[in-house]
């Protein structure tokens, strides 16, 4: 679980969105991920699958699940 968590948190900060969504339904079934419900895939699209890094604020681990603090700062990646 651990190791799936710090995947896709890696993906996050490298600006590899599109292989988020491309793994999910596998993370979702390995990592035994609260991300069946298309959440994370929901907030992805709305950033238009970012190509660009996040930045990680934190990350814990509450009642066995993997939970982190991710910020897209997309207002630093606007077209003008």
């Amino acid at each position: 679980m651990h190791l799936w968590d710090m995947r896709i948190i890696d993906y996050m900060r490298t600006g590899q969105a599109k292989r988020i969504i491309d793994e999910m339904p596998e993370f979702t079934e390995q990592a035994i991920a609260e991300s069946d419900g298309g959440g994370l895939t929901w907030l992805l699209s709305t950033l238009s699958v970012p190509s660009y890094p996040a930045t990680l604020h934190g990350y814990g681990t509450i009642i066995g699940t993997g939970n982190a603090i991710v910020e897209w700062p997309c207002y630093l990646h606007e077209e003008v």
